[in-house]
């Protein structure tokens, strides 16, 4: 599949509802990278593709197009820190982290090697990750994505400021947020 191929199949995704996905098989786990505890499934099989879910989102943004993508590919979602059933932790948040944080996933998981999409705030995530280690991105789609607090308007700053792990109260019946809660009191 072709990286306009994963484009068009993204940005289709990202714009519908979530749609009823077919089974597949999918191998997940934790990986911990530089103190956070990260969750990350794996589904299909062939070239390697990263999936880095937007702000406020976790693995399952992408389930509407997964199929898809793990017909002809070995596709590795990762929740990013403070998302789905990765912890926030006491690790300041930022890009650049997490960045260095999915090249220890990778290594991890035995990739040296894989092409990237990220959608919004993992679009970020992604693009640190290129930069850091280029030699582990082989290509690289960045979907509705800045790379600098130049590209938003100066009136969102403020509000893009307050968002953090006080929002997850907004939706305390998410399955998400109840993983969380248990994830802070299960012992290591």
């Amino acid at each position: 599949m072709t990286t306009t191929g994963i484009l068009a199949i993204a940005t289709a995704a990202l714009a519908v509802a979530s749609t009823p996905v077919e089974a597949q098989d999918v191998r997940s786990g934790y990986i911990d990278a530089n103190g956070v505890h990260y969750y990350y499934e794996i589904r299909g099989s062939g070239e390697p593709l990263l999936l880095l879910h937007g702000g406020l989102g976790s693995t399952g943004m992408f389930e509407p197009i997964m199929p898809q993508l793990a017909d002809h590919r070995q596709v590795i979602a990762v929740d990013l820190q403070g998302h789905g059933r990765t912890a926030l932790g006491d690790r300041p948040f930022s890009l650049q982290a997490m960045g260095a944080d999915m090249a220890v996933v990778l290594d991890r998981l035995g990739h040296k090697q894989v092409d990237v999409l990220g959608y919004s705030m993992g679009g970020g995530v992604a693009f640190q990750l290129a930069v850091q280690r280029p030699e582990t991105v082989r290509r690289l789609v960045l979907v509705s994505a800045g790379y600098s607090q130049d590209g938003f308007y100066p009136e969102m700053l403020p509000m893009q400021a307050q968002v953090g792990a006080a929002m997850a109260r907004l939706d305390e019946g998410h399955a998400d947020v109840q993983v969380l809660r248990r994830r802070r009191t299960e012992p290591r």
